[in-house]
């Protein structure tokens, strides 16, 4: 049985045409684009094309998370840190999951 050497750097190739380093350099487990929320200072009130009642910010930004969110790929763990900065909050996601088709 031939071996199959990844095409990026010559190890040996665990899924499709690459090492399983390679591929998961090539593919991200999520995607997300940068996103506004506009929270009301006066009532806690935020907006995401309507006015939503009034919630704790952390859960307001995990809602927005997993909505804004584009996977195809299992995520098993997520947490969130969020730096305010002036009047905006500045969030690091912090993801462990699967991409399809690595085993491990």
């Amino acid at each position: 049985m031939k071996k199959r050497i990844c095409v990026k750097c010559g190890r040996e190739a665990t899924t499709g045409s690459y090492c399983d380093n390679c591929f998961l350099r090539k593919n991200k487990l999520f995607v997300i684009k940068n996103f506004d929320i506009v929270v009301c200072d006066i009532c806690g009130s935020w907006y995401d094309r309507k006015w939503h009642k009034k919630e704790h910010i952390d859960t307001v930004i995990e809602k927005m998370i997993i909505k804004k969110m584009k996977t195809k790929n299992r995520i098993e763990q997520m947490t969130f840190n969020k730096k305010k900065i002036g009047n905006k909050y500045k969030i690091r996601i912090q993801c462990k999951g699967f991409i399809d088709p690595c085993k491990e």
